[in-house]
């Protein structure tokens, strides 16, 4: 069914990124964050240098792919306004239970605000949702084309949040979160200004390839995480080059950098790897080209570039 774009109730709570992101600033924010994944270029040189980038980056991508979940609900990643300039289309279906579900959403520099113009909200691109079947937890295939959301609220303090997405993937959310057959590269853009002038800025990009994140059951209560395929992680040089991450154990999946469990490799040129072997969330090893680290769950957070709270990049 198609429905003509209504104006939303906007909050200052609003927002685009995932709450895992809520404080990630990364060490690449200085860099090119608005080139695309170039799919001809080689693979990344893995050293001393960038080693801890590039780990960082492979332990947060799931995080991220898996927040793609939520993209059949609508309102969850645009609020549907009325475009006060450009246009838009929004489709949405009925599952089995008679309940929404987004199935298109096609804009051309939609443009919204509110009377006291304290909101404006932009949409761009298209977004496709293709369903499996009626059931509510059916697992989609979203096709996204150069599909662009821009959040901007300016009440005590400004707060602008961007969200950009190009190309595919298969999700499941039953019985647990997986992201299949994806590439595409994902953006978000995140400007803070708060009462005082003191101002912040967040980017983040993911561009993967033949890539999956699956979630399963280790135990009754302990998730595991598997990911594979090709990761273009956003390094602070700017570079573009990509690494292929292989699971070799699934990694207990709570949150947290230090998992209980997992072994996972990351593989570049010239033979440059690294292996992140987790014996306990205070036993792990990092083997860089051949070279082993033993390193606390201390230790390995202050290796990593992350400040303060889980999954959290500087």
């Amino acid at each position: 069914m198609k429905h003509r774009l209504l104006p939303a109730a906007h909050s200052r709570t609003r927002t685009l990124v995932p709450a895992v992101l809520g404080a990630l600033v990364l060490s690449a924010c200085g860099g090119d964050s608005s080139s695309h994944h170039d799919s001809s270029a080689g693979p990344l040189k893995i050293t001393d240098d960038n080693a801890a980038q590039v780990v960082a980056q492979t332990l947060i991508a799931p995080e991220i792919a898996l927040s793609l979940t939520n993209f059949s609900i609508p309102g969850t990643i645009v609020t549907s306004p009325e475009c006060q300039s450009g246009s838009a289309t929004l489709e949405t279906s009925l599952d089995a239970t008679n309940n929404e579900r987004l199935s298109l959403l096609s804009a051309d520099n939609c443009t919204a605000t509110n009377d006291d113009e304290t909101f404006r909200e932009v949409l761009d691109g298209e977004l496709q949702l293709t369903y499996d079947s009626p059931e509510p937890a059916s697992p989609f295939f979203f096709d996204a084309q150069r599909f662009y959301v821009l959040l901007e609220l300016s009440y005590e303090y400004f707060n602008s949040e961007s969200l950009e997405l190009d190309g595919s993937g298969k999700v499941s959310s039953d019985p647990a979160p997986s992201l299949t057959e994806a590439n595409f590269t994902f953006k978000i853009n995140q400007k803070i200004e708060n009462e005082t002038g003191d101002a912040s800025e967040m980017n983040f990009q993911l561009s993967v390839k033949d890539w999956s994140s699956v979630v399963e059951m280790l135990s009754e209560e302990q998730p595991g995480v598997t990911t594979n395929g090709r990761l273009t992680p956003l390094l602070a040089e700017g570079l573009q080059s990509y690494v292929d991450v292989v699971t070799n154990t699934p990694r207990t999946y709570d949150g947290d950098v230090c998992s209980e469990s997992g072994d996972i490799t990351v593989n570049g040129a010239d033979n440059t790897s690294i292996n992140v072997y987790f014996a306990g969330s205070d036993q792990i090893t990092v083997t860089v080209n051949g070279v082993a680290h033993d390193m606390s769950c201390d230790e390995f957070r202050q290796w990593l570039p992350i400040d303060g709270s889980p999954l959290s990049l500087r």
